[in-house]
């Protein structure tokens, strides 16, 4: 269920303070931009940018696959609505048809909706990584002025 992503390329330049990290992943290539605040440039490192980079193209990867699901589902759904709404044309067992459609239809959507909530869960986890590493640097910040 997760999603499989695979550093490519990673660029960090000191004078800039531009980090370009590019993942891989079976259904594209994403890339994430890092660059160093001008408050922040005495405690740049290559590592800080090159992982807010990866963090913000692994970010990137999983939005596109959410979406993707979403449109999924939503498929999903109206494909539902559409058989049972022409079964009603038809003079079939519509009891035993539109029984079986919803089950089917039900567990393809449990499927999906999970798999929304979890790559839902991972984009607010980087979120909350990327905010944290502001706090972290801040507080390095603030420890290396009061020296």
């Amino acid at each position: 269920m997760q999603l499989r992503v695979k550093l490519s390329n990673s660029v960090f330049d000191p004078v800039s303070g531009k980090s370009i990290v590019t993942v891989k992943t079976k259904r594209g290539t994403y890339t994430g931009f890092a660059k160093v605040h001008p408050d922040d440039e005495e405690i740049q490192s290559k590592y800080t940018g090159l992982r807010i980079a990866e963090m913000k193209a692994v970010r990137k990867a999983y939005k596109d696959e959410l979406k993707r699901e979403k449109i999924i589902l939503h498929t999903i759904e109206r494909m539902t609505k559409d058989i049972i709404n022409n079964i009603h044309d038809n003079s079939y067992d519509e009891y035993l048809i539109m029984r079986t459609i919803r089950l089917r239809f039900h567990f393809m959507t449990k499927y999906h909706k999970k798999r929304i909530n979890y790559l839902e869960g991972w984009i607010e986890s980087i979120n909350r990584t990327l905010e944290d590493n502001k706090k972290h640097l801040q507080q390095i910040k603030e420890k290396r002025s009061k020296k």
